[in-house]
Parts: structure tokens; C-alpha cells; sequence
């Protein structure tokens, strides 16, 4: 048997994708589900972006605040500096940042053939919409009676699809074997053919 779970930045956001399209799925049976759906959902595009901004070093992830030495270092000699991830004054970026800078070409254009995402309205306001509206009233909900269109929703989530989509396919810096990204991509067709067919 065994006595750890395992797993790792890349396995974390595959993950939060699947179990964001298994949660839709049992949709049909509970509409609580929905609230799953979405708390995932939300996980895994927060660390998709999070993959796609980390450099080689673990910087480009964190809270920066040069006056303070944030992110703090451990140097390994030779030149050779990479973020200290156990750290407690290393802090992640939140999800509006990581969004701001996966636009960034200084963020995302660092290596041979990447490139940042163009976000148009439609994203801008999906990300606000799954970030703000949905997934915190969920994680810190107060005492209230809360009423939600499903179409409004899948106007949340349908352009943060594609975000992932091009994080994954075509930033050139996300680097997944064929198997997980294989997955990705079977995932997203689910959600999206879920969402097609619901609003049929």
C-alpha cells in the first residue's frame, strides 16, 4: 500500500481539469455540482497560467517586492540562483496577476518560440467573472440565498478554455508529454461539447 500521495505542479493542474469535467458531468444528477465544477475549474487555469509563467529558475510565479528581497533565493554557487519555494515570505502570484502576465511579453517571451496570450474583452471579462463573481462568493460564502444563470456560468468559463488551450498547444512554454496533453484536450472537447449540448 501506498503511504504518500504524490504529485507534482504539472499532475496538479491536469488534475483540477479533470475533476472540473467530471464534477459538469454530475451535473445532471446535482446541480450543487455545478459549485465543484467551478472551484475547479478555476483551480486549473490558475495553474496552468502558473506553469506557463514559471521559468527555469522557479521565478516569474511569485510575489515580487525588490525593497523587501522578494522572492527569496538559495544560491547553489557557480552563479546558479533559483527561487526558494520553501520560503514563507515567497508568495504566489493570485489569479488577476497571473492572468496580467501570462499577456506579458517580458513574462512570456523569454525562450525560442514563446509567446504571451491576446486577450480581448471577452477573456478580460471571464476572468473576472470565474475569478470574482464565482469562484470567491464560493470559497468564502456568507449567509445568503444565491441564484445563478448556468449561462452565465458558461460565459465564465468557455473563454478561460481557451487560455488553457493556448498555454498548453501554442505558448511554447508549457512542456507536457503526449499522454497529459492528450488529456488536456479531451477535456476541454467534453466541457465544451456539455456546454453546446446545454444550451441546445
Amino acid at each position: 500500500m501506498e503511504h504518500y500521495l504524490r504529485i507534482d505542479e504539472k499532475e496538479n493542474a491536469v488534475d483540477s481539469l479533470q475533476k472540473a469535467t467530471e464534477f459538469l458531468k454530475n451535473t445532471k444528477n446535482s446541480q450543487l455540482y455545478w459549485k465543484w465544477f467551478i472551484v475547479a475549474t478555476h483551480h486549473a487555469v490558475y495553474h496552468f497560467m502558473l506553469l506557463a509563467l514559471q521559468n527555469t529558475d522557479l521565478s516569474g510565479i511569485w510575489k515580487e517586492q525588490p525593497k523587501k528581497g522578494l522572492p527569496k533565493l538559495v544560491d547553489y554557487g557557480l552563479s546558479r540562483k533559483v527561487v526558494d519555494t520553501n520560503n514563507s515570505e515567497n508568495q504566489l502570484v493570485n489569479f488577476t496577476e497571473a492572468f496580467m502576465r501570462i499577456q506579458k511579453p517580458d513574462r512570456m517571451g523569454r525562450y525560442v518560440n514563446t509567446k504571451p496570450f491576446v486577450a480581448d474583452t471577452k477573456h478580460k471579462e471571464a476572468a473576472t467573472y470565474l475569478n470574482t463573481i464565482l469562484r470567491d462568493n464560493f470559497v468564502h460564502f456568507s449567509p445568503k440565498g444565491w441564484s445563478i444563470e448556468i449561462s452565465f456560468i458558461i460565459e465564465a468559463v468557455s473563454p478561460m478554455l481557451e487560455v488553457v488551450e493556448f498555454l498548453v498547444l501554442n505558448s511554447g512554454r508549457l512542456f507536457m508529454d503526449e499522454q497529459q496533453r492528450n488529456s488536456i484536450q479531451s477535456d476541454i472537447a467534453q466541457i465544451r461539447l456539455f456546454f453546446n449540448d446545454y444550451k441546445v
